[in-house]
Order: structure tokens, then sequence, then C-alpha cells
């Protein structure tokens, strides 16, 4: 697994300052995991060769994941 942080410009309400991207082997396996242990799953994005899912975590805060390099 990889952790990427990103800048976001835009102001997000409450807390939520950071932005954190994970790489997963199993994209599948680990948006189920995440529902499992009460986060969201937001929305799919995709740019030209490339596709990541936008989660939340139980208290709200986004997160992305996609599959890591194979």
């Amino acid at each position: 697994m990889s952790v990427a942080v990103q800048r976001v410009d835009a102001p997000t309400e409450g807390r939520r300052r950071l932005h954190m991207d994970f790489g997963v082997d199993h994209l599948d396996v680990a948006v189920a995991r995440v529902i499992e242990l009460g986060g969201t799953h937001l929305e799919d994005q995709q740019v030209p060769g490339f596709s990541w899912k936008v989660m939340t975590d139980p208290e709200g805060n986004e997160f992305c994941m996609a599959a890591g390099p194979g």
C-alpha cells in the first residue's frame, strides 16, 4: 500500500484539512473493508488511463483509493 497527501486549495468545512490518497493492491477488497468499518463509497472518478474511488471514513473525512501499480 502507498499513501499520498495532497493540498486542496478549496476550503473544507470543519477540521478536515488533509486529503489522503491510498494505493491498494486490491481495490474492491479495500472498498469492502472501508464500508465494513463504517466508511462510505461516495463516487467513482477517472481520467484517461486512471480511475479511483472517493470514500469517507465514519466521521465524514474524504479520501481516495486506487489500485497501486501492478
